[in-house]
């Protein structure tokens, strides 16, 4: 086979997709290609020569975990990815003799070297094996210049890809800093601000538009009008009569929105 020294990425993806190999599989199979026998085994083999550079590119072009294509979804606990990439390798160290080109050494140098890094990643955990303490401890690794981490909570919503982590910050914090940072423990994350459909209500005093971290007010009790600390109000919560809102002043409920 003859190989172009220079090919531009999009026109080998092209070429080497699963379509062109499929079609040429289809056509042989079929012999609808007007070739004798040698050379409808040569069709074969491009076919499958095609697939199999068609499924390594996936494999290496995988940026959500949520990708219809399997090989498109990306290293994780489900090894199809990680086994495909090691079978890539054996296979393209049988044809690198036979196709002299440096494409192929230098494609199994990036293959076993992107196998290392998810070695390395394994063993300090995954993406989504990650504790807040691990996420703590890296953040605290890069040293970031005023930005003061008061508590790391497990988010508890549906996770979208992979799981997701809510930061507690002091107010002079600077988030740009924070949000300029691409990586963790070499793995890509996104940073975004909570939303909330409602305001929110500060656990401390009760009052709305703050939240407990940064209050210096006064407990007041959520289930009664007094000034009390948690685990101080005797008031049973199950008993809505003895229920009074701090916010309105009336009974019957507690002053939670």
């Amino acid at each position: 086979m003859k190989v172009k020294p220079k090919m531009k990425v999009s026109l080998a993806v092209q070429v080497f997709s699963h379509s062109v190999g499929a079609a040429l599989m289809t056509a042989t199979l079929n012999k609808e290609i007007g070739l004798n026998t040698a050379d409808l085994g040569i069709a074969a083999a491009t076919s499958d020569f095609c697939t199999r550079l068609n499924r390594i590119f996936d494999c290496l072009n995988a940026r959500s975990f949520n990708d219809p294509n399997p090989y498109r979804k990306g290293l994780s606990k489900s090894t199809r990815v990680e086994d495909e990439l090691k079978k890539a390798v054996d296979w393209i160290k049988t044809i690198v003799d036979e196709i002299r080109s440096p494409v192929f050494p230098n494609l199994i140098l990036t293959i076993n070297g992107i196998l290392l890094l998810w070695d390395r990643l394994k063993s300090k955990g995954l993406h989504d094996q990650m504790s807040t303490k691990d996420v703590l401890t890296e953040l605290n690794k890069l040293a970031l210049e005023n930005v003061y981490i008061k508590k790391i909570s497990e988010f508890a919503g549906k996770p979208r890809n992979g799981k997701t982590f809510l930061l507690q910050l002091t107010p002079d914090s600077n988030l740009r800093a924070l949000f300029n940072t691409k990586y963790i423990a070499h793995q890509v994350i996104k940073w975004e601000t909570l939303k909330k459909s409602e305001p929110p209500q500060c656990r401390r005093c009760q009052r709305i538009d703050h939240v407990a971290a940064n209050c210096h007010m006064k407990y007041r009790c959520v289930k009664c009008t007094k000034d009390r600390g948690p685990g101080q109000c005797k008031v049973n919560s199950d008993n809505k009569e003895d229920l009074q809102c701090i916010l309105c002043g009336k009974t019957g409920h507690q002053n939670r929105l």
